[in-house]
Parts: C-alpha cells; structure tokens; sequence
C-alpha cells in the first residue's frame, strides 16, 4: 500500500477523499453555515449567474437595456434556454439589472419555478457528464475522474450556475484534439476554442498552443471563427453596433456601469494581475516561439506550457479563482502523465495543484501561488534537464 500511494494520482486521490470526508463533518458541525465560506457568501444568490442571465436576454436588448457583461455568444446560449420559460413568467422579469438583483429570494425567484429549475438541472447533468467522459479518456480511471469532476472549481461553478461549465467543456476539446490526425476532430477543435471565446472570451489564450506548433493556418481560422461567434450572434439582439457598448461595459471604458472585475480595485496605479500578465505572457512567447536548433530555448514541460497559459488565461478577468480553477485540470492531467510517482523534483508542483483541485479551493490566486509553482518549475526542469545529460555535472 505505500508504495501505491506514492503514485501521484493516488496520492490525489487519497487527499481529495480526506477533504471531501472533513468538508462534510464541518459542515455537519457548522449546520450548514460554512457554506458561505467555501462558496459565494450571499447564501441567497446561489445559481444566479444562470437564472439572472436568461432574464436579462429576454428582451433581446442585454446590452442597451442591461448593460451585461457576457459576450454575444453566450447571451444567445441563455436566449435559446429563456425559449422554454413561459411567457406567463416572462411578462413579470425586471427591466433592469438592479431590480433583476432585487428580485432574489422573493416570490418572483426564478428558481423557484419548475421550467427554470429543470432547465438548470439539464444543463448541469450534461455539461458535468461531457467534463466526466473527457477526464475519463484521459485517466481511464473511475475514481480519479469522481475526484476531479467534483473539485474545487466545478463545486463553486455548479454553485454558481456559470457557463464556465460549457467553456471548459469547449477549451479542453480543444487542447485534446487541436494536434489531432483526424481533420475533422482538429477542425471541430478549432472552433471548439472559437466558441470558448465567444463564452467567456479568456479561453482565447489557449491559442497560444497553435503558435507552438507552428499551426498559423489553424490559428488564422480559428480567429476567422471567434469574429463570427462574436458578430452573428448580435443579430438576434441589438445588431453589430451593440459591440462597442458591451466592450465598454467589460472593460470599463470611461466609467460605463457594469465594469468588469478586471477593472475594479485598479485606483490610480496598475494592477498587479496586469503587470504579471504581461510579464508572463512576454516569457510564454519567448518559451514558445523562439528556438535554437530546431529546439525550444527554454525547454518547458506539456504540463508546464498548459499551466501557464491557464493561469495566464485567467490574470484577463483580473485574476484567478473560485469557478476558473477548472481549467487547471488540464495541466494536472497533464503532469499526471509526465509524472506518475512523487519525488523530491515535483512535489511543489503537485502541492500547487492540489490548491486548485481538491473539492474545496480558494477564492483567489496570489502572489504566493504563482511564485511557489515557478520554484518548482525550476526544479523539476533543471532535474530533467540534468538527468538527460544536458547540463554538466560539479566535477566536469
């Protein structure tokens, strides 16, 4: 037995069921207050990035009338599920988003009614059995795809009722199949990572898998598919010209409401998320792109490319945490395959992991946490490096 647990994925394993049995007693003990804790604290407000999204697109005026943050394509999404409300309900929605948040815990509840609700429920059951089927093809084992199903990520995203529930479902397709011999599959891909970003706009980065490659083709279109994601959809609302305003809204251009997190709390001075996308995005092109005989300068891990632009990914919202630690299964199944036992070398980089993907994460990444995954980084690149005889030993 303890040479089994010193494989990596039984080591997650194992502390994934001692979190999920320990979250539970608390629970128990709290009667239900820690709830607040682990997830979103207004404990009135659970699944209403879901419920809130399809009335606000009722009226095919979400940006002029609302002043909603999603992207086009996602307002279509929640249109087309608003489709199986009754117009009976519909006639009493809000007309504005603060009366729509007004409305939570009242009589008017949307969740409290059973077209809504079950249209919640399916949308739920499908997206975590799509999750559950592409994690399961990838580890072929039943138990660890239960334990990274459920972690942290997708716990607070079911919470909430957040449609990055679909984008991860998108984006992970497309880091499966982009490389893929299959022209379809890679195509589908391709658009896949296209619609990602029509859903929530910071899946774009995972393109940087493209330039890796040398696929500036497949880039190209995949560009050509994220503009028609974003323009087609406006038809069904305020038109074309509904795209300046929403791009004021998401970034906070001239003070327009609904600014995004990525531009609160930012004062006078820059944020640090930005200054660390940056300097991380400049480092992940130079580890990319740039090579010396025929090999990259900077030789990175699959994992370690995926994990940065994850992160990088998620420093465009502002920074990282709650329901976007998801997206960091992607490189754990990753280093699951590189490495299968724990060691010395990798131990930091499974350690960070685990702060994203046991069932209870938290709220927001740091400085801390990106800081530690690049001491082990190191460790582990300059370890393999050393064991292929790349770089000298002491007494050479």
């Amino acid at each position: 037995m303890k040479q089994k647990l010193k494989e990596t994925k039984h080591m997650y394993i194992l502390l994934s069921l001692i979190t999920l049995v320990s979250v539970v007693f608390a629970l128990l003990i709290s009667n239900g207050k820690l709830f607040q804790v682990f997830f979103f604290p207004d404990p009135d407000d659970t699944g209403m990035d879901f419920f809130n999204s399809m009335i606000e697109v009722g009226t095919r005026r979400p940006y002029d009338q609302y002043h909603v943050l999603y992207p086009p394509l996602a307002n279509l999404f929640f249109y087309i599920l608003s489709l199986f409300i009754p117009d009976s309900l519909k006639s009493a929605w809000p007309a504005t988003h603060d009366a729509v948040k007004g409305i939570v815990g009242t009589r008017d509840d949307l969740r409290l009614t059973q077209s809504a609700l079950m249209v919640f429920l399916l949308f739920l059951i499908l997206t975590l059995f799509a999750i559950a089927v592409m994690i399961h093809s990838c580890t072929h084992s039943y138990l660890l795809t239960f334990c990274l199903t459920f972690s942290a990520g997708t716990m607070s995203a079911i919470e909430r009722g957040n449609v990055i529930l679909l984008t991860f479902v998108l984006t992970f397709y497309f880091v499966k199949h982009y490389n893929d011999e299959n022209k379809l599959k890679s195509e589908l891909a391709l658009i896949a990572l296209a619609a990602a970003f029509g859903l929530k706009l910071y899946p774009c980065i995972f393109g940087l898998l493209l330039l890796k490659d040398r696929k500036f083709a497949a880039a190209g279109r995949c560009i050509l598919y994220a503009v028609l994601f974003t323009v087609l959809p406006t038809f069904v609302f305020e038109g074309p010209s509904s795209i300046l305003p929403w791009l004021k809204y998401v970034f906070g251009i001239g003070g327009s409401e609904g600014t995004s997190s990525a531009a609160e709390g930012s004062g006078s001075g820059i944020p640090w998320y930005l200054v660390l996308f940056l300097i991380l995005g400049l480092f992940l092109l130079i580890a990319l792109m740039i090579r010396r005989n025929g090999k990259p300068v900077i030789p990175l891990k699959n994992s370690q490319i995926l994990f940065l632009i994850t992160y990088l990914s998620l420093l465009i919202g502002g920074g990282a945490g709650g329901y976007n630690l998801i997206f960091f299964i992607v490189p754990f199944l990753a280093f699951l395959q590189e490495e299968e036992t724990l060691n010395r070398y990798n131990l930091i980089e499974f350690l960070v992991y685990m702060i994203c993907l046991l069932p209870v994460g938290i709220n927001q990444l740091s400085y801390l946490f990106f800081g530690s995954y690049l001491v082990g980084l190191v460790i582990r690149l300059y370890h393999s490096l050393k064991a292929e005889n790349t770089i000298p030993s002491s007494g050479e």
